[in-house]
């Protein structure tokens, strides 16, 4: 299995059209793309600084699935945890 920098990792949005996407060491992802909107570079930005989250909740569902305990798997996908890294992805206006 693939390595990747583990959670969190922050969107930090310019007076430019730049985002970066900071890991927790202090690395910067600079997303910079004169072709696409301002809209689509910050959503592109906080899914990939969602992306950890995401994965944990994706892990952890598929653990709960394979052994059989489907009330593990509904606690999951409607707790906090998956709440939080859903509304990470998609901004603090989207809920639900």
């Amino acid at each position: 299995m693939s390595s990747y920098t583990p959670a969190p990792w922050t969107v930090d949005g310019l007076v430019t059209r730049d985002l970066d996407v900071i890991s927790p060491d202090g690395r910067i992802a600079m997303i910079d793309c004169d072709d696409i909107d301002a809209d689509t570079l910050e959503a592109n930005a906080r899914l990939i600084s969602a992306a950890p989250e995401l994965l944990a909740v994706l892990q952890d569902v598929r653990e709960a699935w394979l052994a059989g305990r489907m009330g593990d798997v509904e606690g999951i996908l409607t707790g906090d945890v998956c709440i939080e890294a859903i509304t990470k992805a998609l901004g603090d206006s989207h809920h639900g």
